[in-house]
């Protein structure tokens, strides 16, 4: 084990980043929040308070002072970025 790890650190990886890449392989709610966070302000803001706190897109536009029609766009968008990053997520409740 030694020579791998000694091979790895001069090849310019680390174990225990690979440890940690492979975590998000195997937790789904690892990726989901590694995929959120990559999601731009608003939609990530709007993803989370509609998929975790369950608001609506009246509720999340008073909270955020969007219309509702920027609400329906950033969530659309929040979900095509989320499926395109192949996680499967769905629209449904977000646990944190």
């Amino acid at each position: 084990m030694r020579f791998l790890a000694t091979l790895f650190r001069h090849a310019g990886f680390s174990l225990g980043i690979r440890r940690r890449a492979s975590a998000l392989h195997t937790d789904p709610g690892a990726r989901l929040r590694a995929a959120c966070a990559r999601l731009p302000e608003p939609a990530r803001s709007v993803y989370l308070l509609s998929a975790r706190d369950g608001l609506s897109f009246g509720e999340i536009g008073v909270r955020l002072d969007l219309s509702v029609a920027v609400v329906e766009r950033e969530l659309a968008t929040a979900l095509y970025r989320l499926a395109s990053d192949d996680i499967g997520v769905t629209s449904g409740p977000l646990d944190s």
